[in-house]
């Protein structure tokens, strides 16, 4: 199917894992488990070849699986991964932890801040930064810094996808300024 489609497979998917988790009050370890599934398929992109290769038989990547997963994994984890083989849908694997993890941080209100900067950023200036954007998100916020030293514009600022603009960045620039001067 077309990648439209397969985002509203893996959404459908994403979705029932999120409120059973949700339901069972293992949500925590669900979204664990799904950062750890996250961080496997990025080093073995292999892997992910494999799921959408019709020529590969059910029990090879039910084996493939259990070796990688199955010790780490929560039960319903587990049982999430069974389905997926067992209904062809294993492709949504490389999806599926975007939007477990979109449903997990609105559901916990948290936002995903990603700062790319010229300079590296101290521990004071970060935590200054996070209490700045929890006042202005209104949001638990989780940054994720970066550094870039290719940057003109001395820092980016993305909250969630979506890249802000420079006023915030402005303001953070100048706060950073006053930081450094006081």
């Amino acid at each position: 199917g077309g990648a439209l489609m397969q985002i509203n497979v893996a959404r459908r998917y994403g979705l029932a894992l999120f409120e059973l988790a949700d339901e069972r009050n293992v949500l925590e370890k669900i979204a664990d488990d799904i950062g750890v599934i996250e961080s496997v398929l990025s080093r073995i992109p292999e892997l992910v070849k494999n799921f959408s290769n019709p020529a590969i038989k059910t029990s090879k990547l039910y084996n493939i699986l259990e070796k990688a997963f199955r010790p780490v994994v929560h039960q319903i984890t587990w049982e999430f991964l069974k389905v997926l083989v067992n209904q062809k849908r294993l492709y949504t694997l490389k999806i599926i932890p975007r939007i477990f993890h979109k449903l997990y941080n609105d559901h916990c209100g948290i936002v995903d801040v990603t700062i790319e900067c010229v300079y590296q950023l101290s521990n004071d200036e970060k935590t200054v930064i996070i209490r700045k954007l929890e006042e202005i998100t209104e949001k638990k916020v989780h940054l994720d810094f970066q550094l870039n030293t290719q940057l003109l514009a001395g820092f980016k600022l993305y909250i969630g996808e979506k890249l802000m603009d420079c006023s915030i960045a402005g303001k953070l620039q100048r706060l950073r300024n006053r930081m450094l001067a006081a």
